[in-house]
């Protein structure tokens, strides 16, 4: 009888590919500027066969070429916008948009009503507003996420205070990060005008509103979004005391699914008329059981409902809690202060706020760097979610309000233009807000 054979040894796969001596990429390419021999050169470069070191060099050209790509397509937008109607044939440019002045663009690449806005708005303030935010994107020395902090953090101010700190901050905004160049354009703008960040605390929050949503994978989303900082911070302390007290209780959940719980008991009513001990109670007795998945075990320790409470029930404490004492020091804190994302400028991230955090953001410093309450501020420690002005002229909304409800720079749909029960600042179906 003969032994068994042993399976076949697979080769391992190498991690390296390629090989050979380098391409070499043309001399100089670090400072031609963008525009047509640089397009002309990057088409003829194969960076599959590049050096290490030279990948980094066409990387940052096609980067300089990509800039300046953007604001030509801007500046072509912006020109489709300006043109007077029914003049296809002859050039005759309008020296204030009109309400429809998107809308050409809209309809040639088949984009939204909201995309098409912020686009134009965007195009009218690098090129008209701010035409120094322009040049140097057709230079490639700054990018669409500066150029979109410079105009977002000079709402406000007049166009020649706006350029006048574009002016001081632009050969130095490529050096730092999007982050770092907000907190540079805010001191500088609160040097003129010392009130500016309690003008816009207050113009935020006279937007403040709860949006609810339904998400792709079949849940849900409700927000709070230009809420009082102060009664913000003291909801999510509450949430966290509370959740806490079902921890003590005897609750083997993670905090994260009792905050849930308690978020919406307080929103459905299902606390109403509970003391905060009444509370814990009946969260501990009638915990949201989450659907096993089919490959867990049956046992969960994360889930017991059925388990008795073994500890009494107290009132949750109000005393402030040292997370780094008793080993809670690694949970993420709620509303704080991340580095702005262009693209995410249409939400923001959640996270739970833990009762040092919020000693943090309502202490007086805290309120003011946000609210200059002396006339003098130190920077911003909060930043908004939303997005704020840009409309190049109030004379748009106030010729079309169906489509400018909400101010400058946020555009509402209008009722032929939107499905009933969506809300345009959000990307699901809108499940709260009627009427």
């Amino acid at each position: 009888m003969s032994a068994p054979q042993s399976p076949p040894v697979l080769a391992r796969p190498s991690s390296r590919s390629g090989g050979g001596a380098p391409a070499a990429i043309p001399e100089g390419l670090a400072a031609i500027p963008p525009g047509a021999e640089l397009a002309q050169m990057l088409a003829a470069i194969d960076v599959e066969r590049v050096s290490g070191f030279d990948t980094v060099e066409v990387l940052k050209a096609a980067y300089r070429q990509s800039c300046h790509d953007r604001a030509r397509f801007l500046h072509a937008l912006l020109e489709v916008g300006l043109r007077e109607q029914f003049t296809g044939d002859s050039v005759v440019r309008l020296e204030v948009p009109d309400e429809f002045a998107p809308d050409e663009a809209r309809a040639a690449l088949a984009w939204s009503r909201r995309r098409a806005d912020s686009a134009f708005d965007l195009a009218w303030n690098l090129h008209r507003r701010l035409p120094v935010l322009g040049e140097a994107m057709l230079a490639g020395e700054l990018d669409e996420p500066r150029a979109v902090a410079f105009i977002r953090w000079t709402s406000g101010l007049t166009d020649a205070q706006a350029g006048w700190v574009c002016e001081h901050l632009i050969s130095r905004a490529p050096t730092w990060t999007v982050g770092e160049l907000i907190e540079h354009i805010q001191r500088l703008v609160l040097a003129i005008d010392p009130d500016w960040a309690e003008k816009r605390y207050r113009e935020a929050v006279r937007r403040r509103r709860v949006v609810g949503m339904r998400n792709d994978d079949g849940t849900a989303t409700v927000s709070g979004l230009d809420l009082p900082l102060d009664r913000a911070v003291a909801g999510c302390e509450r949430i966290d005391d509370l959740a806490r007290a079902c921890k003590r209780a005897g609750d083997h959940r993670t905090l994260d699914h009792i905050r849930a719980d308690l978020f919406l008991g307080s929103l459905d009513g299902s606390f109403e008329g509970l003391s905060d001990a009444e509370i814990v109670a009946h969260v501990r007795t009638h915990p949201f059981v989450d659907a096993a998945p089919s490959d867990a075990p049956a046992e969960s320790s994360d889930i017991r409902p059925g388990d008795p409470i073994t500890k009494p029930i107290t009132e949750p404490s109000v005393e402030p809690v040292d997370n780094a004492a008793d080993g809670r020091d690694d949970e993420p804190d709620h509303l704080a202060d991340d580095e702005p994302d262009h693209a995410a400028d249409h939400a923001a991230t959640t996270r739970p706020t833990t009762r040092s955090t919020a000693r943090s953001l309502t202490s007086p410093a805290a309120r003011g760097a946000l609210i200059p309450e002396t006339g003098h501020a130190r920077g911003l420690a909060v930043r908004p979610a939303t997005r704020p002005a840009l409309d190049p002229t109030a004379k748009r909304a106030a010729r079309h309000p169906t489509r400018h409800a909400e101010g400058p720079g946020k555009t509402t749909h209008s009722n032929t233009d939107a499905s009933p029960g969506r809300n345009p600042d959000t990307t699901g179906d809108t499940i709260t807000g009627r009427g």
